[in-house]
């Protein structure tokens, strides 16, 4: 994915009036696309492609008659005729994208076309979507080429704020991205998941938790499952006192006392897992385990 095409945020404000002259000064197309809808059915082939390409990109003047079509006799028309409104209506989701959500200064012209040709080639969902809910997917890929997405202090990413703003809308999204490849973005949907969602949302963070290969993955999600004070994770927190990693030995420790409210032997913020101060914490943690399972399984 190349950086040039990715953007992240500011508002397109003089787009939907570029669009209303472009409308108003736009030539009477009906005779034409009365036309293209007829070749739908045509003989030859490629006059039925050409027709279905031209009415796509002619776009909503089209629709109408096209949605007529969509109810012909012929199932070739018929066909045909939903492969169109199927392209229109991706054109205007993302065209309702560009208009109506925060874009980056400098890719205030860039055509919604582009976007749309990366989001598919994501896989992204376009058709019918909500213009808020497919920039959060957008902005949820394109966390890992944000360069802030390298360093520990990912709150401070333009994608990130991004995606905070968008709020419940952005939670799909952020779902889809603890699923990716790449630490980067599962860490930083994390983030951003903290502060949009709640413990409704805690099945997969506590996946991550006890089995993510990256340690500030399984540090994220140990905070955040000690933010929500989600009580079924406590069991998970205190397999991860044993973690390599003395950041998520820590913060699973600090997440089990605000869940329990315990006062137990505290997991040392940096000290080698053989130190006797993270051994005395974590055995204290399991003896406390043993006792309490059943109130929070």
């Amino acid at each position: 994915m190349k950086r040039a095409a990715i953007v992240a945020l500011a508002v397109l404000s003089a787009f939907p009036l570029a669009r209303a002259q472009e409308e108003s000064a736009a030539p009477d197309l009906s005779g034409e696309i009365e036309r293209l809808v007829r070749d739908l059915g045509a003989e030859s082939w490629e006059a039925r492609e050409r027709a279905v390409e031209r009415l796509a990109r002619i776009g909503e003047p089209a629709e109408e008659a096209v949605r007529r079509a969509a109810e012909d006799a012929d199932p070739e028309v018929r066909t045909r005729a939903e492969w169109v409104l199927a392209a229109i209506r991706e054109r205007a989701a993302v065209e309702r994208l560009v208009a109506g959500t925060l874009l980056p200064d400098e890719v205030r012209d860039l055509d919604p076309a582009a976007i749309r040709r990366f989001l598919r080639a994501e896989g992204a969902p376009l058709a019918g979507a909500d213009p808020d809910v497919l920039f959060g997917r957008f902005l949820v890929l394109r966390l890992r080429d944000d360069p802030e997405t390298e360093l520990y202090y990912t709150r401070d990413s333009e994608t990130v704020a991004a995606l905070e703003a968008l709020a419940a809308k952005a939670v799909p999204a952020l779902l889809g991205g603890l699923e990716s490849a790449e630490w980067q973005v599962r860490f930083s949907s994390l983030v951003v998941l903290a502060r949009v969602a709640d413990a409704t949302t805690a099945a997969p963070v506590l996946a991550l938790a006890g089995s993510d290969p990256h340690p500030w993955v399984r540090t994220e999600a140990a905070w955040i499952l000690g933010r929500w004070s989600h009580r079924p994770a406590a069991g998970t927190l205190v397999a991860l006192l044993a973690d390599p990693d003395a950041t998520v030995r820590f913060e699973a420790c600090q997440a089990l006392v605000r869940i329990t409210g315990e006062s137990l032997p505290a997991m040392p913020r940096v000290a080698p897992r053989d130190d006797p101060e993270v051994e005395r914490s974590r055995r204290a943690w399991q003896e406390w385990w043993d006792g309490h399972r059943a109130e929070y399984e």
